[in-house]
């Protein structure tokens, strides 16, 4: 059996190769879990759908329909994945996998090797990497309603800059351990500095703002609106 580790990362070679050649190429057998393991539709020349994540390989970006779960403190995370049990504390829940969205990630170019995830909870240190800029949009009064993630909350009057939003890529633990993003509960987006997310602001929020965070309910729509996420390339962060 193919251990799950390699597994992983031979599926999103496979992948990558597959959106770069002018042909597809044949399915390799990966011994992975269902789950583990997303498809990828090309749709268009440069564009892609991997679940209901739309992607966009020349524009680097990709697009996922998302929802929101919580608009009061304590919040953690910016997004997790669907049903995934950090929603608790998660302003938006993402229609897609951790596998899906890190294959997302992937394809747009982002690099697990030029990110670091931070050290501990609540690590203070800066993380460093590539970046993107995180969008939420939706329909309302037939108008598309487009806000900064970074603008529905603040601490203590400040708020993050949103073009950098590091993609770290979470970690696979030692010994065909697991995906950490998986295991900790979906962790996608975060704001406080967790090593199980995908991707974590480069300063963040310290541990205090835990329970102190600001939420901006003015930008809120009902919670019932449908809304769609944004990924776009912003570049290197050092």
């Amino acid at each position: 059996m193919i251990n799950m580790i390699l597994g992983y990362f031979l599926m999103c070679f496979m992948a990558t190769q597959y959106v770069m050649a002018e042909q597809p190429q044949h399915e390799q057998a990966i011994d992975l879990k269902a789950n583990q393991s997303p498809s990828i539709e090309r749709i268009g020349a440069h564009k892609f759908q991997i679940g209901k994540i739309l992607l966009d390989k020349k524009a680097r970006e990709f697009s996922v329909p998302a929802k929101f779960l919580q608009i009061h403190p304590p919040l953690e995370f910016l997004a997790v994945a669907k049903g995934g049990s950090r929603g608790y504390e998660s302003l938006f829940e993402l229609d897609a996998s951790v596998y899906e969205f890190n294959l997302a990630c992937i394809l747009i170019g982002l690099d697990t090797h030029k990110g670091k995830p931070p050290g501990f909870h609540f690590d203070p240190t800066p993380v460093t990497g590539e970046a993107v800029e995180i969008l939420i949009s939706w329909q309302q009064n037939e108008q598309t309603i487009t806000h900064k993630a970074a603008d529905f909350f603040s601490y203590q009057d400040k708020h993050l800059d949103n073009t950098e939003w590091v993609y770290t890529g979470s970690t696979f633990l030692p010994n065909g351990g697991g995906y950490l993003a998986d295991l900790d509960g979906g962790t996608l987006i975060g704001f406080v500095h967790d090593p199980a997310s995908i991707i974590e602001h480069k300063t963040g929020f310290s541990g205090e703002s835990y329970s102190r965070l600001k939420i901006n309910n003015a930008l809120i729509p009902p919670l019932e609106t449908q809304v769609t996420l944004h990924i776009q390339y912003s570049g290197l962060l050092k």
